[in-house]
């Protein structure tokens, strides 16, 4: 027996056919329309943690490293000429360094520290007031061979590090999420860019602090790459 596409009932012809297609057809309207509101809310979700992670960073990270870099920078800049009146505009002189990401990172300043101009030299030798390059004929640590006081020196390593970490992870999430890309450009890269740069060149000084530890000093290979994509907002090119 074939199937029955209408039927007539109390005069009325009800074509079964119509009405399981359009049934069909409601439910894929449905079933979109869920999948593109559960996306959407996931974007949200995403955003809003993005967010959070930005503003904590900035809170516990970026605010410990710009007051201990400006209690060394008062000391580093004394007797100078032309430096700058704040470490902020000697970051914003300065121009991202060429030459990275490399490996190993010990390589650069033979290869690359020459392509430095003095205002990009400047910033590096702030670096190096912080983090001295190693002397082989001082056996003290790197703690005790920086400027800054034991407790100045260790906040802000800690914040150096936290704030480099964030950066080096934006870098990699950057690369497998076109919307966490959009989050960086859209909330991040116009006032935080500076911190990438200024990153890179204590990154440099870092591992160059380092003596005979600095080959196991890999870098943060996705800061480098974030600061590359961006160095195009660099005041002078």
């Amino acid at each position: 027996m074939e199937p029955v596409a209408s039927q007539e009932i109390s005069g009325i012809t009800i074509d079964w056919t119509l009405i399981v297609g359009i049934l069909v057809a409601v439910s894929g309207w449905i079933t979109v329309f869920f999948q593109r509101w559960q996306f959407k809310r996931e974007r949200t979700k995403d955003s809003e943690s993005w967010l959070a992670e930005f503003i904590k960073y900035r809170r516990q990270q970026l605010k410990p490293l710009a007051e201990t870099l400006r209690k060394a920078y008062r000391i580093f800049s004394q007797n100078q000429v032309n430096a700058p009146a704040i470490w902020e505009e000697a970051m914003d002189r300065a121009r991202f360094p060429n030459g990275l990401p490399i490996k190993p990172l010990s390589r650069w300043n033979g290869e690359h520290r020459a392509t430095l101009d003095s205002q990009d030299e400047f910033l590096m030798r702030l670096a190096e007031h912080i983090y001295p390059p190693f002397d082989s004929t001082d056996k003290r640590s790197v703690l005790e061979r920086s400027t800054l006081s034991q407790e100045d020196y260790e906040t802000f390593d800690n914040a150096r590090g936290g704030v480099a970490d964030y950066f080096d992870q934006c870098g990699l999430i950057r690369q497998q999420s076109s919307d966490f890309a959009r989050f960086l450009e859209n909330r991040v890269r116009a006032g935080h860019y500076r911190y990438v740069k200024l990153l890179a060149y204590f990154e440099l000084a870092y591992v160059r602090a380092q003596g005979d530890a600095q080959l196991r000093v890999p870098g943060k290979k996705h800061l480098f790459e974030l600061g590359n994509a961006w160095k195009s907002d660099d005041p002078r090119k």
